[in-house]
C-alpha cells in the first residue's frame, strides 16, 4: 500500500495549508506502475503547492533559478551542433577551470543565468503579476488582452536592458560597456520577444491561476533562456551591407 499526499487549506485562511497522507491502493497488474507514477507526480505537485502557498516568492525564485540554469545548459549543448572538430576543441576550453578561477567559464555562464532568473527577474515578475491583478480587476478575454498589452508596453522593452546589463556586470564588464552592449542587442531581443511572449502571455493571463503564472512563464523561459544565453555570450551578427549602384559607376550597365 502506498501513501499519497493531499493538500488541505483552511476555509478561513487560504494561505493556511498543510499536507496530509492518505493511503492509495494500486492493483497488482499492468496498470500498477502507471498508478504509482501518477501517485508520485501527484505527491510532487501537492508538495509544490504547499510550498507555493507557504513561501510563494521563495518557491518561484528556486524554480526560476533551476529552469534558467537548464536553459543555459541547453543553449551550450545546441551551440555545439554542426561545429567542426577544431571549433569543438576551442569550446572545450570553456569547460576548464582557469588558474585563479573557482569555476569554469561554462559554469560561470550558467550561474549568471541562474542569478538573473532567480534573484532579479522572478521578484520583478512576481510583483508585476500581482500589480496586474489590482489594476485590471476581473476575468475574461478583454481583461486578459489588457494585461498582455500592458506587458508588451511596460515590461518587454525594459527586460533586455536589465538582462544584458546585469549579466554583463556579473561577467566583470564595466557599467558603461554592459549598458552599451544591452542597447545594441535590445532591438533584436525585443523583436524575438514580440514573436513569442504575446501568445504565451495570452495563456498566462487568460487561463493560468495567479499562483501558477510565473511557473508557466518559467516553462516558456526554458527555451527563452537558451536564446538569451546565446545572445549574452555572442556579439551581434553583422548585417549585410548593400552598395548602391549609380550611373557614374563604370560597372553599371543599362
Amino acid at each position: 500500500m502506498r501513501r499519497s499526499l493531499e493538500l488541505v487549506c483552511s476555509p478561513i485562511n487560504a494561505l493556511d495549508c498543510y499536507v496530509i497522507y492518505r493511503p492509495v491502493r494500486c492493483r497488482t497488474d499492468l496498470n500498477a506502475r502507471n498508478c504509482r507514477d501518477r501517485s508520485s507526480m501527484r505527491s510532487f505537485r501537492l508538495v509544490y503547492d504547499e510550498w507555493l502557498h507557504r513561501k510563494p516568492l521563495l518557491t518561484k525564485m528556486v524554480t526560476s533559478s533551476v529552469l534558467f540554469g537548464l536553459g543555459d545548459r541547453l543553449a551550450q549543448r545546441v551551440e555545439k551542433i554542426g561545429k567542426t572538430d577544431e571549433e569543438l576543441e576551442d569550446m572545450t576550453e570553456d569547460n576548464l577551470v582557469q588558474e585563479g578561477h573557482l569555476i569554469s567559464e561554462s559554469a560561470a555562464k550558467t550561474v549568471r543565468m541562474m542569478v538573473w532568473g532567480g534573484l532579479i527577474m522572478t521578484p520583478t515578475m512576481h510583483t508585476w503579476y500581482n500589480l496586474m491583478e489590482k489594476v485590471f480587476v476581473g476575468t475574461g478575454k478583454l481583461v486578459a488582452a489588457k494585461k498582455v498589452v500592458a506587458d508588451m508596453v511596460f515590461v518587454a522593452p525594459q527586460m533586455p536592458i536589465w538582462f544584458y546589463t546585469s549579466t554583463g556586470l556579473m561577467a566583470g564588464r564595466t557599467l558603461q560597456d554592459a549598458l552599451d552592449d544591452s542597447i545594441k542587442k535590445q532591438p533584436m531581443t525585443l523583436m524575438a520577444n514580440y514573436m513569442l511572449w504575446p501568445a504565451a502571455n495570452s495563456i498566462t493571463y487568460g487561463v493560468m491561476p495567479l499562483e501558477y503564472r510565473l511557473l508557466f512563464a518559467n516553462c516558456v523561459h526554458l527555451g527563452w533562456a537558451s536564446f538569451l544565453s546565446y545572445m549574452a555570450s555572442h556579439p551581434l551578427p553583422a548585417l549585410p551591407s548593400f552598395k548602391r549602384t549609380t550611373a557614374e559607376d563604370p560597372s553599371h550597365t543599362q
